[in-house]
């Protein structure tokens, strides 16, 4: 048998989208949409539509999990957190029992890509002269997102101690990509890498000295 396509019952779909914290986006509005939604995992998203009749009830079923709409009469408004890839769409009740249902629209969960980060000098391994006890790393770190903190990690030439870890003081943390110079201290340091941070993701530098 031939299962019928489910026709539109409403009518263009406004999203507000309010991002995760760890994003640093500002939230936004788009009206006059088709009602597919796409973003970071954890966005908050808030529906409004209009239905194309008289409704006594009526929900978002969101990859199969009912959701309340506020009905204001034929207004329909909702929120519903974006955490999987899926389909949702509109559905009108009449007690528990569904009388219409609109077609399923996309749900994107966008992929989120780890912070990046490269140590650029010294390219090689290379001995400290122990009477200067510095060493000029030159890094760059980079992120979809935008960046939360910079560390640099080391641990002595020889020595089986855990690796240190040292705060590294970055200026314009919101900027997406960060190029710095420091002059550390490290004493005859081994293996220095630089590592980021950003929301829940972490990177470590590729290249060590």
């Amino acid at each position: 048998s031939t299962i019928a396509r489910r026709e539109p019952i409403t009518g263009d779909f406004e999203l507000s989208y309010r991002y995760p914290a760890y994003t640093g986006l500002e939230p936004r509005t788009v009206s006059g949409t088709a009602g597919d939604v796409a973003g970071p995992a954890g966005t908050e998203v808030a529906i409004k539509t209009h239905a194309d009749r008289d409704v006594d009830e009526a929900v978002l079923i969101v990859n199969g999990t009912r959701v309340p709409l506020t009905v204001k009469g034929r207004d329909l408004s909702g929120t519903f957190v974006l955490d999987t890839t899926g389909q949702y769409h509109v559905a009108f009740l009449r007690g528990q029992r569904v009388v219409a249902e609109g077609p399923d629209l996309t749900l994107t969960v966008e992929a989120d890509q780890a912070p990046q980060v490269r140590l650029l000098q010294p390219k090689e391994s290379l001995e400290l002269d122990p009477r200067k006890q510095e060493l000029t790393l030159v890094y760059e770190a980079s992120d979809d997102y935008g960046l939360s903190a910079l560390a640099l990690k080391y641990r002595a030439a020889g020595e089986l101690r855990p690796v240190e870890k040292r705060e590294v003081e970055v200026i314009e943390l919101e900027r997406r990509l960060v190029r710095l110079e420091r002059a550390v201290l490290v004493r005859e340091a081994e293996d220095p890498a630089v590592e980021v941070e950003r929301g829940p993701l972490a990177a470590r530098s590729s290249v060590s000295a």
